[in-house]
């Protein structure tokens, strides 16, 4: 079994058949995890209960982790992560899928760079049902021009990032920023020295429904911009100019009409991974 903890958080509003989807997307790789681990955030569902309760029982590798109350995804995650016995924690989302290579391809790398402190990869987006695909959104590969990329965005898929256990606790882990907990993870452990690449290859389906951009334009995000950026200085990864530079474009293009957003969003995020490496 690769030597890997999948952290799985599922809250009450997630629909059944999209969390049985993704549960089963780990459960049928092309090669075993040692450890999943579902995290109910609080209360959920009977449907989303009877799901957990036949796969715990079904398979030795999958146990429950259950918080009295909805705490939100970044505590849910660092409550996994606490418990994860594996070198490696991988993320998997209660709505997305991951692709049947997925964990084989990326600790294949892993195996050989066991310096690295996250590896990301690309991920197809798709709207509706897995088949109708809108987008592939690639991030830059190598640590360099991850580093770089980094300091005006978020340089890994969420959906797709493995992490080292060790290096991420060290680094402060899992640490609670409206939208940006990812974000933010991933500067610390470059700041830390630890490189991060991401793969070319998608391995991950996303789903890319509306209220994906409807949550990047709520009344709080700004809040976490700001926050976010001053991070970003602290950590030394960006200047003072730079800091309010970032944060006037960032903000500024989540006030345009929602339809311009859309397009932005599919102009700058789903494009091929050349592309990608030339914008970092």
């Amino acid at each position: 079994m690769l030597p890997v903890s999948v952290l799985l958080p599922v809250y009450h509003r997630v629909p059944a058949e999209q969390f049985e989807a993704s549960l089963n997307s780990v459960l049928e790789q092309t090669q075993p995890v040692a450890e999943l681990i579902i995290i109910a955030d609080g209360p959920l569902t009977d449907e989303l209960d009877a799901i957990i309760e036949r796969a715990c029982n079904e398979h030795d590798t999958v146990q429950c982790l259950r918080l009295a109350e909805n705490r939100g995804v970044a505590v849910a995650t660092q409550a996994g992560l606490e418990r994860a016995t594996q070198p490696w924690i991988a993320r998997q989302d209660a709505d997305d899928i991951s692709l049947p290579e997925r964990f084989e391809r990326m600790m294949a790398l892993l195996e050989i760079r066991p310096d690295l402190g996250a590896l990301g990869a690309a991920m197809y987006e798709f709207s509706g049902t897995p088949d109708n695909i809108v987008g592939t959104r690639s991030m830059p590969e190598s640590a360099e021009a991850v580093k770089r990329y980094a300091r005006f965005n978020n340089p890994v898929n969420n959906p797709t990032s493995i992490v080292h256990r060790e290096r991420t606790i060290a680094a402060g882990g899992i640490q609670h920023l409206h939208l940006m907990e990812d974000y933010d993870l991933m500067a610390r452990l470059i700041a830390a020295g630890h490189p991060v690449e991401n793969l070319a290859e998608p391995l991950v389906l996303f789903r890319a429904d509306p209220g994906m951009f409807t949550r990047r334009r709520d009344r709080r995000i700004f809040a976490s911009e700001w926050d976010m950026q001053r991070r970003l200085k602290r950590y030394g990864l960006i200047s003072t100019p730079r800091m309010l530079f970032n944060m006037a474009v960032r903000s500024g293009v989540r006030l345009i009409p929602a339809s311009w957003f859309t397009k932005l969003y599919a102009l700058v995020f789903r494009r091929d991974r050349a592309d990608a490496t030339e914008r970092a």
